[in-house]
């Protein structure tokens, strides 16, 4: 997964895709993972586990600055 200030890319061996931040209708976070809505019924779901702490503070920022309805 790439998480930068477009967008965020991810790949899997079924496929790639991408998703600029105005595609996320909303967002929230809890104490294990990151949650971006895509539609009412529809999330990105990203763990914390394997982030530095680094890494958690940039995509919270990222999110925040990018996402503007919390949920």
């Amino acid at each position: 997964m790439i998480i930068d200030e477009s967008g965020i890319e991810s790949s899997s061996e079924s496929g790639r895709g991408k998703l600029n931040w105005s595609a996320y209708t909303g967002h929230s976070e809890l104490s294990d993972l990151f949650i971006l809505m895509t539609s009412t019924k529809t999330a990105l779901l990203i763990p914390k586990k394997d982030l530095s702490v680094e890494q958690i503070d940039t995509i919270r920022n990222l999110i925040s600055k990018n996402v503007k309805t919390k949920h």
